[in-house]
């Protein structure tokens, strides 16, 4: 998976973008520790670190979307790839065990 870290200022916007190796883009917002605002997983039942995250499928078709909640009803490959993306997101950028 592809990270772009460019827009990503800690303590300021924290946006990251990036592609999956499926081709599914996408835009989040990550912090360093877990928030009750975050995508909740396994690691943080309460919270993660992805507070945001818009993922769009391989045609530029929005296929996913949490901010402080998800909007609407991804689909299973939908899903799986954002399940990917939060899992990569929160072992790059989660600093608490």
């Amino acid at each position: 998976m592809k990270i772009n870290r460019t827009a990503y200022d800690a303590g300021r916007s924290n946006w990251v973008s990036g592609e999956t190796a499926d081709g599914y883009a996408f835009e989040a917002q990550v912090f360093a520790e877990p928030s009750m605002w975050g995508i909740p997983t396994a690691r943080f039942e309460e919270g993660g670190n992805v507070s945001r995250l818009r993922v769009l499928d391989p045609d530029g078709r929005e296929a996913y979307a949490y901010d402080r909640g998800l909007d609407g009803e991804p689909g299973d490959e939908a899903l799986d790839a954002a399940l990917e993306i939060i899992a990569t997101l929160e072992a790059a950028f989660c600093e608490e065990a």
